[in-house]
């Protein structure tokens, strides 16, 4: 019974160990978004990471990184952040479901003063392990919408 209850402690930790690890994964990228370094918002996905849009359409990297270097080119600050909704593991595998909040603030073109943009996102992600590290394999877009707000 000992020994039972030893397996299920060491499991449970691996579990936390693994989403706080995802956690953090989250936090870098979120960093460098911060910082407006495109390279490390990408450096927590695999080589062969996919987007699918709320409509079900799959982006290429290429059109990802356009995206996001146009976004982050006319933001004076920018900052995210998410919170996991719920966490599934199993394995080397493991799916979140994911809230996350960009806001942007950037100058309006016409009025010429500052302005906030929310960015308010629910994702599917799935995650796999590769040697140490957890890497997104697949971001699947449910919810997606924007909103200014006070700067």
């Amino acid at each position: 019974m000992k020994r039972l209850l030893l397996v299920l402690a060491l499991a449970n930790g691996a579990l936390a160990d693994d989403r706080i690890q995802i956690e953090q994964a989250y936090r870098r990228s979120h960093r460098a978004m911060a910082l407006k370094y495109i390279d490390g918002v990408f450096s927590i996905q695999s080589t062969h990471y996919k987007l699918i849009d709320p409509e079900g359409v799959q982006l290429d990297q290429a059109v990802q990184r356009g995206r996001l270097e146009h976004m982050l080119s006319t933001a004076l600050k920018v900052e995210e952040e998410s919170k996991i909704l719920t966490f599934r593991h199993s394995g080397k595998r493991a799916h979140c479901q994911v809230r996350y909040c960009t806001r942007l603030r950037r100058i309006d073109a016409s009025s010429q003063k500052p302005m906030v943009i929310q960015i308010d996102t629910v994702c599917e992600d799935d995650w796999s392990k590769a040697g140490k590290d957890w890497l997104l394999d697949l971001t699947k877009v449910t919810h997606q919408e924007s909103h200014k707000v006070k700067p």
